[in-house]
């Protein structure tokens, strides 16, 4: 006579093969994260390592479900066939966090979700076919299928639930980690129990009173086999952890580097612009120089404007962008100061690198140097404004301007022949102007041409004294500092005239009627060829209908009046 045997489980194993499951799924949500932040041989690595750990942990809860089952018969295990069945733990372990470490998708979802189940069934029934038993085991095919069912959507469920953390940045991803761990746990042994509800085991004995027979082994067997998988789990998390923490404080490192390497390089760029922006200035006052001193002014008004709109570009590039580098410095040291606060022990190769580059030094004296160079800049964007006022040569029509201004553009661009020097002292400039003057109707970029010819002739007869006093001093020499005095006044509401007196030494009374004649000067070979009163005489009495003459003194100075009708038809 054939007897069914009836089963039952030891709820203490069940309950631990479930928290195993619970475990086994937090291990492996916290692995595939490692697998999907690691690159190349160390991801190879985690993939490895990660694919025998879940298997040995699935396969644990298998086997301790196995071990909760209570028939009334001794139950023995072929060993060869247990450990083979962890094979297909591993193996679906493996293809699961392959899967994980992909781009979303749903077609390699679904496939990977297949073969994931069916090795988990696939270890399952290779689990119960290792069971030796004096009975025998028939499956309820229905039942049996609908368990490789559940195998195959618990997967699902699982591979989804990795991608859907991995996109989760919120604060509750330890939470959301936690309940989907908790989820897969309580699933997969669904279908470890579902296909053992599909066995049925049989015997021609009638054994119903042995129903407790070797539940002692089992018990001590399932603790074996969970102690030994909470020491591989374990190690595998603490494994991850360390991981994790090793990766962030290397990410940590490489962004304090990264900003470091951010200041420097904004540091070594604002003074790549600066030398630039003085390389540019320099050769500007050197051609400067050259064409004031040929008198050449026509010229010099096309080249200054040209150049004066050129450089305005990044003068006005750099000074806009000052503000927004001064922003992004505090706040980079902002950064910096709150990482050192928070991580005041960093690693030896950051404090050897921050002692190398003074970095104390460096974020104390970053902001005052883009500071100096704003005022810096602020100074340039003047010097060229005055530039462009003065270089109007290219404005044929006659307008309305103001005198005062076109003198004041000229002695900024001539303030570097004013400044004090090694060998002479400032030359000061007296402004005696009357500032109710009215705007004349002239020729602006000419006119200012005048007064560039006489302030660049009265700025060389008073170096020239000095030199002269150096070689042959006298008394009260010392005293006598060198100063240009410009007055401006309307006569007779009609005219503006325009004074410019200097206290050199003057010029000879037998030279003062050649003054204005073409080619004549009293400069030594090569600084002047004699056309710039000239063309200044031209200026005035051609193109303005005005008049200039010349008094001087020797050894007291020269005055130059220039007389320019305020309205008039040029």
């Amino acid at each position: 006579m054939i007897y069914t045997l009836t089963t039952g489980y030891n709820l203490q194993l069940v309950t631990i093969s479930i928290l195993v499951a619970i475990l086994a799924s937090y291990t492996a949500l916290d692995l595939s994260e490692r697998v999907n932040a690691a690159q190349g041989q160390a991801q190879i690595g985690w993939l490895i390592c990660g694919a025998a750990t879940m298997g040995i942990g699935i396969w644990s809860m298998h086997f301790i479900g196995m071990l909760a089952l209570r028939l009334p018969i001794a139950i023995h295990y072929n060993f060869w066939m247990v450990l083979a069945s962890i094979l297909p733990a591993v193996m679906a372990s493996g293809l699961a966090l392959f899967v994980m470490s992909r781009p979303f998708a749903w077609l390699p979802l679904l496939g990977g979700s297949f073969l994931m189940g069916s090795g988990i069934a696939s270890m399952h029934y290779l689990g119960m076919a290792a069971m030796h038993i004096p009975a025998s085991i028939t499956y309820d095919l229905q039942v049996a299928t609908f368990s490789v069912a559940i195998a195959i959507a618990i997967s699902f469920i699982a591979l989804l639930i990795v991608f859907r953390l991995r996109e989760d940045r919120s604060l509750n991803h330890f939470r959301h980690k936690i309940l989907s761990a908790i989820v897969m746990g309580a699933a997969i042994p669904t279908m470890h129990y579902t296909g053992l509800a599909a066995a049925s085991f049989t015997s021609r004995t009638d054994m119903e009173r042995s129903m407790l027979v070797n539940s002692e082994n089992s018990a001590l067997l399932a603790a074996t086999v969970s102690i030994g998988t909470l020491i591989v789990l374990g190690g595998a998390l603490l494994t991850s952890f360390f991981d994790r923490r090793l990766l962030a404080s290397q990410e940590s490192e490489r962004q304090t580097q990264a900003q470091a390497q951010q200041l420097r390089e904004s540091e070594a760029h604002l003074r790549q612009q600066t030398q630039e922006l003085q390389a540019t200035m320099q050769v500007l006052n050197q051609t400067q120089a050259q064409l004031v001193q040929s008198e050449k002014m026509s010229v010099l008004g096309q080249l200054v404007a040209g150049i004066a709109h050129e450089i305005n570009n990044p003068v006005n590039f750099i000074h806009g962008n000052l503000p927004h580098v001064q922003n992004y410095a505090r706040d980079l040291l902002r950064l910096l100061a709150l990482y050192q606060q928070q991580y005041p022990d960093s690693s030896t190769e950051i404090q050897s690198l921050a002692a190398e580059i003074d970095l104390d030094f460096l974020q104390k004296d970053l902001i005052k140097t883009i500071d100096s160079m704003k005022v810096g800049t602020d100074r340039i964007r003047q010097i060229v404004l005055s530039l462009r006022n003065f270089s109007r040569i290219d404005e044929s029509d006659c307008k309305a301007a103001d005198i005062h201004e076109g003198l004041d553009n000229t002695i900024m661009i001539l303030q570097h022949r004013l400044k004090a020097k090694k060998d002479r002292p400032e030359i000061a400039i007296i402004r005696e102007y009357d500032y109710n003057l009215p705007l004349v109707e002239c020729y602006p970029g000419q006119l200012n041409q005048v007064f560039m010819n006489i302030l660049t002739n009265a700025i060389d007869a008073l170096e020239e004294q000095h030199h002269k006093q150096s070689n042959h001093p006298t008394k009260g020499d010392s005293d006598r500092q060198g100063q240009i005095t410009i007055r401006t006044s309307t006569i007779d509401s009609r005219w503006v005239q325009i004074d410019i007196a200097d206290n050199g030494s003057g010029i000879p009374e037998a030279i003062q009627p050649k003054i204005f004649d073409p080619f004549f000067t009293t400069k030594p070979a090569g600084k002047g060829t004699g056309m710039g009163m000239s063309i200044s005489y031209q200026i005035v009495k051609a193109k303005h209908h005005g008049e200039i003459t010349c008094m001087s003194t020797p050894d007291l100075g020269t005055e130059f009046a220039i007389k320019i009708p305020i309205c008039g038809d040029r």
